[in-house]
């Protein structure tokens, strides 16, 4: 990871990103890192005010459905923060995701004003596109009690006396250096279909038929090293797993006690740059808060384990800003992230998040969203039941 900013310039877009966006991108957007770029906004007041549209094209990740998620959220935040006064700060938001976004398509963003008071402010945020809505938002905003660099002793004196707790950082967590990166899964990906490849031709040479299921190995893995090289060069984070892999946890640890943890930093150094928006950090926050979460469940639950399933979408996602101004997720900076599922049934799972930063092991958030999932047909269910019709190849469930 590089300790300065990098710069990117207004990219050459294919005639898809094109038609994504609804005004050309400015030719000075030339110093703008990768998060600040998925989450700039452009305002519309020819058509209304408090509307935005995308500046720079959307991002659809390989196998998903739409757009990703976590880039509607954060640029949902950047329309609301752009109406409220520059003394509140975002402190929480609860969303709907309604249907998946289109990335061939522009997404505008309504800013409704609901109320704007000495201390809080509420905002609601419909994003859409061709006039009907994908996503919903409705955004609280504070202003802050505790100014950063404040004592105890200070704040005391200045407004008397404000109780406060948090749940403390885990202990035992491996340092994230020691953790495998995905540059280095490709590496390794890459070492182990070397070796497939050289056994493939000697059973062939054999007219050993088994070659065949080296192959889709192969297949596989060159797949997974696709996907990974995409998300190294399009997500502006950097992630490495901890634990919770599928069939790591203990037989002895229910569900619900299963955690599953990531450390997680920016692959660029943000710092208290504002050309996006004065509130970037917590922006930034909210944009790898969608990343891996719903997927929770099928590393916690052999039942909803990848095989099994049939669909799984995110239906809602909130978010609790614990620290407000004294967010900072930057490059030099790794945050943990621990997710785990306390519920699932009837087709759905609930999904919670905390993010620490290492540093000084604060909580920064929050997090609880609820998603569809459905497994195939034929399937064994959330509670270990196998049902009684045998699995149908090739048909899953669809809203």
């Amino acid at each position: 990871m590089s300790n300065t900013t990098t710069t990117t310039t207004p990219p050459h877009l294919t005639k898809q990103q094109r038609s994504s966006i609804i005004k050309s991108l400015p030719p000075t957007l030339t110093n703008l890192t990768r998060i600040e770029q998925y989450a700039h906004l452009t305002p519309l007041p020819e058509i209304a005010p408090n509307i935005f549209t995308n500046t720079f094209p959307l991002w659809h990740p390989p196998g998903a459905r739409g757009i990703y998620g976590g880039c509607v959220i954060a640029q949902s935040l950047v329309a609301a923060t752009k109406t409220v006064p520059a003394d509140l700060w975002l402190h929480s938001c609860h969303s709907y995701f309604v249907v998946a976004g289109n990335a061939s398509l522009p997404i505008t963003y309504h800013v409704e004003d609901i109320r704007t008071g000495r201390s809080f402010a509420t905002r609601e945020v419909k994003a859409k596109q061709k006039g009907k809505p994908i996503f919903v938002m409705t955004a609280s905003f504070q202003k802050t009690v505790r100014k950063p660099g404040v004592t105890d002793e200070q704040l005391l004196e200045s407004r008397g006396p404000v109780a406060a707790h948090q749940i403390a950082f885990p202990k035992n967590v491996p340092e994230p250096l020691s953790c495998v990166s995905d540059q280095e899964k490709v590496e390794k990906l890459q070492e182990q279909i070397s070796a497939l490849e050289k056994q493939i031709a000697v059973k062939r040479e054999a007219r050993d038929d088994s070659y065949v299921q080296d192959e889709e190995m192969c297949d596989e893995g060159r797949m997974v090293i696709a996907s990974l090289r995409n998300r190294i060069v399009n997500d502006p984070f950097e992630w490495r797993k901890i634990f919770g892999s599928p069939g790591s946890f203990s037989p002895t640890t229910s569900i619900p006690e299963r955690k599953v943890w990531h450390w997680v930093r920016s692959r660029e150094l943000l710092g208290d740059r504002t050309e996006t928006t004065s509130q970037l950090h917590l922006i930034a926050l909210s944009y790898f808060s969608d990343a891996w979460f719903i997927g929770t469940v099928t590393r916690v639950n052999p039942k909803s384990s990848t095989r099994n399933l049939g669909m799984m979408v995110s239906l809602d996602h909130t978010i609790y800003f614990h620290c407000g101004e004294e967010t900072k997720v930057d490059g030099d900076e790794w945050l943990l992230v621990e997710m785990d599922s306390p519920w699932m049934g009837e087709e759905r799972a609930l999904v919670t998040q905390r993010v620490w930063r290492k540093s000084d092991g604060k909580l920064l958030a929050t997090c609880v969203q609820e998603g569809l999932v459905r497994l195939k047909d034929g399937r064994v269910d959330a509670t270990g039941d196998a049902e009684a019709s045998p699995p149908k190849k090739g048909k899953t469930s669809k809203l």
